[in-house]
């Protein structure tokens, strides 16, 4: 059972039949720096923290689960994570594609963006990305969506989806990245922040 660092501290009695419904426990990460800039330094540390500031609702079951990726294999933990919620709760996943600016040269990546495809492969480019990056249990229903524009506009996109829970890599450098976690930390659902994996962590750190 996966073990969740809560931000602030006083969420946790909020969050906890959420945590439950994925099959995991919360911990309380304390009141100090209670603000989402304090959540992402905190997964930095290497442990998954959730945060939920002290206006929101945090839903009580799990059956929408967004998980915003990069589309690279450091982002294979939000995966991991989803998967493992989905399987205790019976919640559908979507994956948010927020595209890199730059053309990824990491091994195991997608050297194009879907964003630099036509109209007509995008299909063919939807079924390559879900074979590599989101493979999940068998009876794990998973959406891909394509992130973009402003951090306005990845605003609008995390809210049209209506999740109940965020999922998202804490540690990534590219600044469309970094705008769709700023986007997301300031949502009306819990963000669940992991810590990256493989070289993607290291090469972001």
């Amino acid at each position: 059972m996966m073990t969740i660092a809560v931000l602030p501290g006083s969420a946790i009695s909020r969050a906890e039949p959420l945590l439950a419904a994925a099959g995991w426990r919360g911990a309380a990460a304390g009141e100090e720096g209670d603000d989402g800039r304090a959540a992402v330094s905190l997964a930095q540390t290497g442990r998954p923290v959730l945060f939920a500031p002290p206006e929101m609702d945090v839903a009580r079951e799990l059956r929408r689960i967004l998980v915003v990726h990069e589309g690279s294999r450091g982002d294979r933990a939000g995966i991991d994570a989803a998967n493992d919620a989905a399987v205790a709760s019976g919640a559908e996943v979507t994956v948010l594609h927020v595209p890199s600016r730059f053309p990824s040269t990491t091994s195991a990546s997608l050297p194009f963006r879907m964003a630099d495809h036509a109209t007509y492969d995008w299909a063919e480019w939807r079924d390559e990305f879900l074979r590599r990056f989101c493979r999940c249990s068998e009876g794990v229903e998973v959406t891909l969506r394509v992130g973009t524009g402003s951090t306005a506009a990845i605003r609008t996109q995390i809210a049209a989806e209506q999740p109940d829970l965020v999922i998202a890599s804490s540690s990534r450098a590219e600044p469309g990245v970094r705008e769709a976690i700023e986007a997301l930390l300031d949502g009306d659902a819990p963000v669940l922040l992991v810590p990256s994996v493989g070289h993607e962590a290291a090469a972001s750190s």
